[in-house]
């Protein structure tokens, strides 16, 4: 389904893409934060990723208001493929010179699209990241945070480099606009990690892409109290975490080793961490695969942090086998 609305030729078309999965009660919301842009070159493509609950429902409650406010609506209600595969669909979907992706229960900042795409324009970037307000299930203020992730306390976009994006995901979701054909060009969204966000900025790193900073807030990026591990589990999310600095091994074998160690260290301070039988596998996956991180044990403050920080975990470490 598309909708016919007249194109504005003096501004670049922006193609808003939505991956929607089970978010019943906030993709109404998302939806309603795109119309109200005051950016009028906006094509919004939906993809409904074989959500359970309502959320075709509620979108097809959209359709005819969509199609009057787009430039170009394209709705897809089809069975789950997965995050990685979704997008990647939309990004073949796209006719935009612009691209932007919000999550379904996260919400477009009144005007970001203009303002993004007035500094896109102005200093010729390949992607914009910008700062977040942090919201949480009832859409109440939490704060605003920087949209990346970065070693200072003190934020600077200089340290948005291979080195520190390979030690740590640095990039909150819906905090960036980009140029479809830099994003074509560069492969698109991998699918060898489900952590797609934290790969991209890799590449957009080793790719040498002209990559920009605002203090302007892009998105409201919704939290949960009690949202619990990304993907059914922490062993599954550390194996997520070396699957991305796996493929960079030899960039840097010092900083490899280096983001390695975080992973494991950063794994094994975290609380609530695993389930007594899965400590057991952590514990494997470290000295079979990557032995020369047992070096983070030597370090006091972690050794301290790890056995007495959360009471379960020493516990968990005498059950191990």
């Amino acid at each position: 389904m598309e909708s016919k609305v007249k194109k504005d030729e003096k501004m670049p078309l922006v193609s808003v893409c939505i991956p929607a999965y089970n978010h019943e009660k906030y993709i109404a919301e998302t939806i309603q934060s795109v119309i109200n842009q005051d950016y009028k070159n906006i094509e919004l493509i939906i993809i409904n990723d074989g959500s359970k609950d309502n959320t075709h429902e509620v979108i097809m409650n959209f359709e005819k208001k969509c199609k009057e406010r787009f430039v170009r609506f394209v709705y897809k209600n089809r069975e789950n493929r997965g995050l990685v595969k979704t997008l990647n669909e939309m990004i073949d979907i796209s006719n935009g010179e612009y691209i932007k992706f919000i999550a379904s229960d996260d919400l477009l900042y009144e005007g970001s699209i203009s303002k993004f795409v007035k500094k896109m324009m102005k200093d010729n970037l390949d992607i914009l990241y910008g700062k977040l307000l942090i919201i949480d299930e009832e859409g109440r203020i939490i704060k605003v945070e920087e949209g990346l992730k970065l070693p200072k306390q003190k934020f600077d976009f200089s340290d948005f480099n291979l080195e520190s994006v390979l030690l740590q995901s640095p990039v909150f979701g819906s905090s960036w606009i980009m140029k479809r054909k830099s994003l074509i060009d560069i492969g698109g969204y991998s699918e060898v990690s489900k952590i797609e966000d934290w790969d991209l900025a890799i590449r957009v790193i080793l790719n040498n892409l002209k990559k920009g900073y605002t203090q302007d807030i892009s998105s409201c990026y919704r939290v949960f109290k009690n949202k619990g591990p990304h993907f059914g589990s922490y062993l599954n999310w550390l194996k997520e975490d070396l699957k991305i600095i796996n493929q960079y091994k030899y960039i840097d074998k010092k900083l490899y080793k280096q983001a390695i160690k975080r992973v494991f260290k950063q794994h094994f301070i975290w609380d609530r961490l695993y389930k007594s039988e899965d400590f057991s596998a952590l514990l494997k996956e470290l000295l079979t695969n990557y032995p020369f991180s047992l070096t983070i044990f030597l370090n006091p403050r972690f050794l301290l942090k790890m056995l007495f920080g959360d009471r379960t975990r020493i516990k968990r470490i005498l059950k191990a086998k």
